[in-house]
């Protein structure tokens, strides 16, 4: 209902907080009027007063009093109850909460809690909510908030106070108690990672508003998450490092001062200076020679702050490698930069570990990825970053060209000192028009190394003259010069060399491999070969791991100028185009390799020169995913800036199964949503549809199923009437899915049904056996076990014996069909060929869960050996996983005979 102007709400409220009591007139005017009220302040009361009255009671006639706001001695007396005022309800609750027991004290907060709609008061003037009587009726719902916790702690139920904790927490951003409880109940509920990224945003908070660190019941629950670190795989210690440099050079003073300041503590240096200056050289030198002192690990990143044709690296993209790095499950790895940020932190609490972070940008995307106290970080970059030095303490160097000692020596190491020497009085000539730039200088040299018969003095000629025919920039930039170096050493390629470096600026992506290379050639593979060989003898190309290329940045922005003036826009999409050809069909070869039941696109012929790879085996091509997993999302997005949404949806498509499995569910939904807009830009239903499903996977994935349940509604009205029924059925197989994991079992079954009409058109026994499995299952969540284990039957009559996957789960099925209707031993049968079935396979989930169910039917059985057995197994596969079911199998074992003797030891 409207309550009139602010002032009026706030009577409206400044009487209900009084729960019944008078309220005085004085008291009234000193809320809405702190200082200075007007000489009719007692006037506008009276008429805020017989508004609301006329607003709760509308038909009463004006200057009546009605019979819910009275008039008092001295002010008025609203008459309410526990049955229309909330406040007297909520205090009712709270106060029978302190006369149960615990369990059911919970009950009754939690019912208080639920009554408070926002904060007290919540839109009157924050002035007049700052009065002492709001401020005491929030200090009770803290307080109940805080009681609700220890009780819920006492219950084992943490989970159930975390909503309420929520709220109150969000309305007091500086209250430590309430976020020291709010830290320790999500960690109590296996989101250890949202707790640190409480911790550190209150941490913050302090700091910034009140200049304070936390105090120590904050910091005692952030040690205590500390103390039960997330779960990782395997210990790993990850060794990342580039290969150093054999020819180091130079940099002895800089080198010198860095190692000096790693040893007095410091936790950041810094490395900046121009392009092909040196930076990633020196700071690789540097980071081997202190990799002894941090023996947790090193980690490397190439964060592509200045990349001419990527993007620069996202810190929440870099944090979930180095996460991986560190052996953090896929389900692990939180969502957002934050939360990752703090869970890397305190991955590397305690521990010794060197994180080289090479390209930065600026200060801010290196800021998420430092490690806490106790390890080191290395960055390069271009930008000064005085950001880090103010709020980090970095030490920083800037490096400088190199001196003229160092530059000779560059030569020396590479061409030998007898015929550097010998021609000394040449060799000024040479630094001069290198500007003794590091990167120039390792060009000339290796011209210099491939021509040993070359007399320098020639060499330098020629050099100094491509210098003059370019149009070098008046800024007076060093890195503008080297053009005429990079010219030098380009007009000595042979034509196939030559035409492969123009080509390769047009690659996506940060690195190229040599099959890629091949198919934007153009050239027969051996001539490619030799092309690749001579583009890095002559250093304007980097072959930094066993037939994978890179260009420095310098190097690559020098190839798109030349791209731009020796070939054809015709030459140079028809190469972009080729390499296109190649990522998408061998992304779609090995996307079948790795799925072999999915139903294919279509797909044109690719180009001849495309070249595309082939699979033999799943493992081949997860491999080849895993090594091309970022140069694919620049293939996509190269594809849909270039015009091409036929082939930007596919790649979608074919990248979707991988990044599922792999736990890159932030890519799967990147990639997803480009392959919905470029398949709507070229009105493809077909690859909208399938766009769709993969929103829907990725949805899913991070645990927003009801979002992924209404994308695969979208898919399957998008695919209707256009996908093969084979597609279609799967389609609804996976939604059935979906709505089993949101609860609504009437949906999934009729998913499960139409898939399996679907399934019962077509002529592969294999699917249709799957979709007879998803509805018996869902026949059993609705109680109807003998429709179910009919279906299950028929499923695995059709199933291939070696179909490991396939019988394992249907029998899982069966059992479970033959449990529910009393056939105990049939059922255990059941289940221990399931098990084995999943055991063979390594899936170590349906392993657990499939244990636990067996386990219970043993337990029903009154073999309650067997089933401890078969429930520690789960257990401790579930603690192996990190799920959040240990729990219940830890009750079950101690609700057998024996109690808690049946726990593992």
């Amino acid at each position: 209902m409207p309550l009139g102007p602010p002032q009026q709400q706030a009577v409206l409220a400044l009487l209900l907080v009084g729960a019944g009591r008078v309220v005085t007139m004085a008291d009234i005017v000193d809320a809405l009027w702190p200082t200075n009220p007007p000489p009719s302040a007692a006037n506008v009361v009276h008429r805020y007063v017989g508004a609301l009255r006329r607003v709760i009671e509308p038909d009463l006639p004006r200057r009546a009093t009605g019979s819910w706001l009275l008039p008092a001695p001295g002010g008025y007396q609203p008459v309410v109850d526990a049955d229309s005022l909330d406040l007297l309800r909520f205090r009712d609750l709270v106060r029978r909460a302190g006369e149960q027991d615990a369990r059911d004290g919970l009950a009754s907060l939690l019912d208080a809690l639920g009554l408070w709609q926002g904060p007290v008061a919540a839109g009157v003037v924050e002035e007049i909510r700052s009065d002492a009587r709001f401020v005491a009726v929030e200090h009770e719902r803290v307080a109940a908030v805080r009681l609700a916790v220890r009780l819920a702690v006492e219950c084992e139920e943490p989970g159930a106070v975390l909503p309420a904790l929520r709220l109150v927490a969000h309305g007091h951003p500086l209250d430590e108690a309430l976020h020291a409880d709010l830290v320790r109940l999500l960690a109590a509920t296996g989101a250890q990672a949202e707790a640190i990224d409480v911790y550190e945003s209150v941490r913050a908070r302090l700091a910034e508003e009140l200049g304070l660190d936390p105090g120590e019941a904050l910091r005692s629950a952030h040690r205590a998450v500390l103390a039960d670190a997330p779960p990782t795989g395997p210990a790993v210690r990850p060794a990342q490092l580039p290969r150093p440099l054999d020819a180091f050079v130079g940099r002895e003073d800089e080198l010198e001062a860095l190692l000096e300041a790693a040893a007095e503590g410091a936790g950041l240096l810094a490395v900046t200076g121009m392009a092909g200056i040196g930076k990633t050289t020196l700071a690789v030198h540097l980071a081997h020679q202190l990799a002894p002192h941090h023996p947790d690990g090193l980690l490397y990143a190439d964060l592509r702050g200045f990349h001419p044709a990527e993007p620069a690296v996202r810190p929440a993209d870099q944090l979930h490698d180095f996460l991986h790095a560190l052996g953090v499950r896929p389900a692990d790895v939180p969502d957002g930069e934050q939360a990752r940020s703090a869970l890397f932190r305190s991955l590397l609490h305690g521990r010794r570990v060197l994180v080289l972070l090479d390209n930065a940008r600026d200060a801010e995307q290196v800021r998420p990825l430092l490690p806490g106290e106790g390890s080191l970080a290395v960055v390069t970059s271009r930008d000064d970053l005085v950001g880090l030095v103010a709020s980090h303490h970095a030490h920083a160097v800037r490096l400088d060209v190199l001196d003229d000692d160092a530059a000779r020596e560059v030569l020396v190491r590479r061409l030998g000192k007898r015929r550097v020497g010998a021609e000394i009085h040449v060799v000024d000539a040479i630094l001069t028009a290198c500007a003794r730039l590091p990167l120039a200088l390792a060009v000339v040299a290796a011209r210099a190394a491939t021509r040993p018969t070359f007399p320098l003095a020639a060499l330098a000629e020629d050099l100094v003259d491509a210098r003059a025919g370019l149009d070098a920039l008046s800024t007076g930039d060093t890195a503008l010069d080297v053009r005429a170096v990079f010219s030098w050493s380009y007009d000595a390629l042979t034509p196939a060399a030559a035409g492969l470096f123009r080509r390769l600026a047009l690659t996506p992506g940060n690195d190229v491999g040599a099959a890629a290379v091949a198919a934007l050639h153009g050239e027969p593979p051996a001539s490619t070969r030799r092309a690749l060989a001579e583009l890095c003898g002559a250093h304007l190309l980097t072959e930094h791991a066993p037939g994978r290329y890179s260009l420095h940045d310098l190097l690559r922005l020098y190839a798109v100028e030349l791209a731009h003036e020796h070939d054809t826009p015709q030459d140079r999409d028809a190469a972009v185009g080729a390499v296109l050809a190649h990522y998408l069909h061998t992304a779609c070869a090995a996307a079948l390799a790795l799925s072999p039941d999915r139903v294919p696109i279509p797909l044109d012929p690719p180009p001849e020169r495309a070249r595309p790879l082939r699979f033999a085996d799943g493992e081949r091509a997860l491999t080849w995913f895993a090594t091309e997993h970022r140069v694919l999302l620049s293939a996509q997005a190269q594809a849909a800036a270039t015009g091409r949404d036929d082939v930007a949806w596919r790649l979608g498509w074919a990248l979707a199964h991988h990044l599922d499995r792999a736990g890159h569910w932030h890519d799967l939904l990147a990639t997803s949503e480009a392959a919905v807009a470029a398949a709507r830009r070229a009105g493809d239903r077909l690859g909208e549809g399938n766009g769709l499903l993969g929103l829907s996977r990725a949805e899913a994935d991070l645990g927003r199923v009801e979002v992924a349940c209404v994308h695969g509604e979208q898919a399957l009205a998008v695919l209707d009437g256009v996908a093969a029924p084979r597609m279609l059925a799967e389609l609804r197989r996976f939604t059935s899915w979906l709505y089993e994991s949101v609860g609504d079992h009437r949906a999934a079954l009729a998913h499960a049904q139409e898939a399996l009409r679907l399934q019962r058109l077509g002529a592969d026994d294999t699917l249709l056996a799957r979709a007879l499995n998803a509805v018996g299952w869902c026949l059993g969540l609705l109680g109807r076990h003998e429709e179910a284990l009919a279906h299950c039957l028929e499923g695995l009559a059709l199933t291939r014996a070696d179909d490991d996957y396939g019988v394992a789960d249907l029998r899982d099925s069966i059992a479970n069909a033959l449990f529910h209707l009393g056939r105990l031993d049939e059922a255990a049968e059941q289940y221990r060929l399931a098990l084995a079935g999943f055991e063979k396979l390594g899936i170590r989930f349906a392993v657990a869960d499939t244990g636990e169910r067996l386990g219970d039917v043993e337990a029903a059985a009154g073999r309650t050996g067997r089933a401890a057995g078969h429930w520690r197994a789960s257990l401790a596969g579930f603690e192996e996983l990190g799920l959040p079911r240990t729990d219940r199998l830890r009750a079950k074992l101690v609700g057998l005979p024996g109690g808690s003797d049946n726990l593992p030891r």
